[in-house]
């Protein structure tokens, strides 16, 4: 169940500003996601402050913040819903903060977002844009575990139980982007980008010095560099060049039995894409080939990045607007 406010309103012509609450109230079995556990309930509520800002400084600068607190759900809630998704341009909803590939599917995890932009319209051709985002979650949740209560001779004996797992995720990025137009038809756009993120695995109830003890700590930075050269004739005639390279840097694998060494990787795909635009925007019709030099990576899913294809991929897409 979830009840939300929001309330915006404008000091002076150049400040829009935006206040919400929202109020989450989660009931769910405790053998939800994990098996072993006993049959039992769960509950979880949670008050959300959430808070934007959006300054005009000049005709040609302008400053967006936010910062917001949300309560994720127990499957697919994220997807659909009726509150609003985004604040000041930036997205405070998520399905998972922490990566899937990681830690599994969480129930319930609490997670704080914030974020500042600054868009500038250096001339009438050329854009630039500053952006940092910042987020971070804790998940509190128990597994399912088999205890030993026989002595070190056997037969042992084993009872289910469980044990507390405490998930802390942090992530910060920093990037720029630049954009230019060149004459009526081209344009180009550069961007940087640089993510750090953090995983802690903690479980307080298992002996600290127990080498089968999971408690971990994992890192990884992530930098991507992209480029995009685009030429879209009045005709509906468009063509698209994109260029996008990743490097990563891996931190604390290998250092106990639940997580193997990561070696650092790093991967430069380039797409090319022609198409046909109806009049009127009816539809569009584009074919293109994705990853033209069939670069393989292996990059660590803990930092996101967009999906990529493995091999080269020729594609084709007809779109209509009704």
């Amino acid at each position: 169940m979830g009840v939300y406010g929001y309330q915006t309103f404008a000091p002076w012509p150049a400040l829009r500003l935006t206040a919400g609450l929202a109020y989450e109230h989660l009931d769910y079995p405790t053998g939800f996601r994990t098996a072993l556990l006993p049959e039992s309930r769960r509950v979880r509520d949670a008050l959300l402050p959430k808070a934007a800002a959006q300054w005009d400084l000049s005709r040609q600068a302008t400053l967006r913040a936010f910062y917001a607190q949300a309560l994720g759900g127990l499957s697919y809630e994220e997807s659909v819903r009726l509150e609003p998704t985004q604040l000041a341009g930036f997205p405070q909803v998520f399905r998972g903060v922490v990566s899937e590939a990681e830690a599994g599917s969480l129930v319930a995890p609490h997670y704080h977002t914030a974020g500042a932009a600054l868009d500038v319209k250096l001339n009438p051709v050329a854009f630039l844009g500053l952006h940092a985002n910042w987020l971070s979650s804790e998940t509190r949740q128990p597994l399912g575990a088999f205890r030993s209560t026989g002595g070190p001779a056997p037969p042992a004996q084993a009872t289910a139980s469980s044990v507390q797992e405490i998930l802390r995720h942090e992530e910060q990025t920093f990037g720029l982007s630049l954009h230019h137009l060149l004459g009526r038809c081209w344009s180009v756009g550069l961007g940087y980008d640089i993510t750090r993120a953090e995983l802690d695995w903690d479980y307080p109830e298992l002996p600290a010095g127990d080498p089968l003890n999971p408690t971990r700590d994992e890192s990884a930075w992530l930098q991507h560099f992209h480029g995009r050269l685009s030429f879209q004739h009045p005709s509906g005639f468009f063509a698209r060049a994109e260029v996008h390279a990743y490097t990563q840097d891996n931190r604390g694998y290998g250092t106990t039995a639940y997580n193997s060494p990561r070696p650092d990787d790093s991967v430069a795909q380039a797409d090319i894409l022609i198409g046909w635009r109806f009049a009127r925007r009816r539809g569009d019709v584009t074919i293109g080939c994705l990853n033209i030099t069939g670069e393989d990576y292996r990059l660590n899913s803990l930092t996101p990045f967009r999906e990529l294809p493995r091999e080269r991929v020729w594609t084709a897409r007809l779109r209509l607007n009704f």
